[in-house]
């Protein structure tokens, strides 16, 4: 199949982020997803071959968003 291109897809943890992520996939895209956690990365191991997905550890949320 022919590479369509890369993808970054925020939340990939997320239900809809994964549903997004698995179609991009099907369709020859390579995804790039963000994720809190690499732990959390297990969750989305099965979703394709290591070269077509990549998940990246990110914190966008500010140090004072909680901050009262």
């Amino acid at each position: 199949m022919e590479d369509k291109g890369t993808v970054l897809v925020t939340g990939g943890i997320r239900f809809v982020a994964r549903q997004i992520i698995l179609q991009l996939l099907q369709k020859s895209y390579r995804v790039r997803t963000t994720v809190r956690s690499l732990a959390s990365k297990t969750q989305l191991q099965n979703l394709t071959a290591p070269e077509d997905f990549t998940a990246l550890e990110t914190n966008v949320r500010p140090t004072s968003f909680f901050t009262i």
